[in-house]
């Protein structure tokens, strides 16, 4: 019998945890972060799977090594294209993808990102190009804003 097969007193306050339990001590927005990151996550499970998250980190389980993160990876993927579908900017999908770990390492889904064979893909930042205003712009923008006369 090896040591993993032993039932031991240690492991029952451990099964009590809840994810809650482990970012309790984080900020208050910090831990607003997190609980909204799982939501739109169990939100992408449901509609693009039809299944819990639950379901989706138990199925997750069942592989191993190599196998794992590439199923980790296209699940990662799928969640980071149906935000994009939603109209979620890259910078927003970038701070969820990184707040996931701690579910996936809570489930005991052990993987790195930074390890996949294939990077996580997001697309560019889109840029404003800004310019100056012109005398023009100026007094187009006063024009239309048409002040309503002082009473004296």
């Amino acid at each position: 019998m090896s040591s993993d097969d032993v039932a031991s007193f240690l492991d029952t306050r451990e099964k009590q945890k809840t994810f809650e339990d482990t970012i309790k001590r984080l900020s208050n927005n910090t831990q607003n972060g997190i609980q909204k990151t799982n939501k739109n996550f169990e939100d992408f499970c449901k509609e693009y799977y039809e299944k819990t998250t639950e379901q989706v980190l138990e199925e997750l389980k069942l592989f191993k090594g190599d196998k794992l993160d590439q199923k980790t990876r296209s699940v990662i993927q799928n969640w980071i294209n149906w935000q994009y579908e939603k109209g979620i900017l890259t910078s927003t999908i970038k701070q969820r993808v990184s707040r996931i770990k701690r579910l996936l390492r809570f489930s005991r889904v052990k993987v790195h990102f930074e390890d996949f064979e294939e990077p996580l893909e997001f697309s560019a930042k889109i840029k404003e190009e800004l310019y100056e205003l012109t005398l023009q712009d100026i007094q187009t923008i006063f024009k239309l804003t048409k002040p309503k006369p002082s009473q004296c």
